[in-house]
């Protein structure tokens, strides 16, 4: 286990103190499994009206997320396959593809939907089957051209299909969610904040485990964000306005800017 352990460490373990963050690609694999379930049945669950209704997330119905999850589901096997291979195979043909397909995917009839989706998650599952230790720790490329070993990928599903479990809104909210997982979530996306130059002097503060996470490097300004952990994580992905968190020195919430 020693590669797959390096892999996941090389993934997240910049992330110091801040998060329980999960020191083996074990983890991510159970929270893969644990997740792509849920997001099944819940799209399972839908009929053509209501998978013709909105989502959370603008301008999506929760047809196009669940569109989305399926062809990312191919992406990522993309991913894997490159890294078993040596070949090159991009998660997407194009951005305009990538769209198109959601799209498509989206005006399916509810049960051809879920029938795309749980071939997708089949054709991941056997993808990371055939994967060796060596194959984990193997160089790939995200869309936005950054490289990350494959075994980065799989916490690149992991997010997605938790995410997107509250996305569809069906009655999961981030409350229902891993506790863990949520921990090492709130981690990628400060660490994605405090690389931007005009990111928020914004601290997340957690009373459920007393966690700090920094979205910019230290300043005198810093405002801190109080509340549990699963509504810190709500507002700082955007999905609600934060009405629920407290603010030290009290004011209105930082703008943040959008995360992805």
């Amino acid at each position: 286990m020693t590669g797959l352990r390096a892999v996941a460490s090389h993934a997240t373990g910049s992330a110091g103190p801040a998060g329980r963050v999960p020191d083996d690609l074990d983890a991510w694999l159970r929270w893969l499994r644990w997740g792509t379930d849920l997001v099944e049945r819940l799209v399972g669950q839908l009929i053509d009206h209501t998978a013709a209704a909105p989502s959370i997330l603008p301008g999506w119905t929760r047809g196009h997320v669940a569109s989305h999850l399926a062809n990312n589901a191919d992406a990522v096997a993309n991913l894997l396959a490159w890294a078993a291979s040596g070949t090159e195979r991009p998660m997407y043909a194009s951005p305009e593809r990538r769209a198109a397909d959601i799209d498509a995917g989206a005006r399916l009839p509810a049960g051809e939907l879920a029938a795309l989706l749980r071939i997708a998650d089949e054709r991941l599952e056997r993808a990371v089957a055939t994967m060796s230790a060596r194959d984990w720790a193997a160089i790939v490329r995200t869309p936005t051209g950054r490289e990350i070993p494959a075994g980065e990928a799989v916490w690149l599903r992991v997010r997605e299909v938790w995410v997107h479990a509250v996305d569809l809104d069906l009655g999961r909210t981030f409350a229902d969610l891993p506790t863990g997982f949520l921990d090492v979530l709130v981690t990628d996306v400060a660490q994605t904040f405090v690389k931007r130059p005009d990111a928020a002097a914004a601290c997340l503060h957690s009373t459920d485990s007393g966690f700090r996470w920094w979205l910019s490097i230290l300043r005198d300004d810093v405002v801190t964000v109080t509340g549990p952990t699963a509504a810190l994580t709500a507002w700082v992905l955007g999905r609600t306005p934060g009405d629920d968190l407290l603010v030290d020195p009290p004011g209105p919430l930082p703008h943040i800017g959008a995360w992805l």
